[in-house]
């Protein structure tokens, strides 16, 4: 087990690393709930085809939009390196 300093110096280092991997994990946790959301459209009886083209196609826009922000945030990080 390393010791704290080490532990804190490594955390200050990739630090931005780490954050950028919790924001992607995250996000990937939304984009999976949105495609979750986007299975139960397809079998949903009640709803016409059309209906369920429209909600899918405004689903896999915000999918685009979640992805976009991840990377505009990516880009934010590095840039200041």
């Amino acid at each position: 087990m390393e010791n704290p300093k080490n532990f804190s110096e490594l955390l200050e280092e990739r630090g931005d690393k780490v954050s950028l991997a919790k924001l992607y994990d995250k996000t990937a946790k939304e984009m999976a709930k949105v495609r979750q959301h986007i299975r139960v459209i397809v079998a949903d009886p009640q709803m016409t085809g059309a209906e369920k083209r429209e909600e899918i196609d405004r689903l896999n826009m915000l999918i685009g939009e979640m992805a976009q922000n991840a990377e505009e945030i990516r880009r934010s990080v590095y840039a200041e390196q």
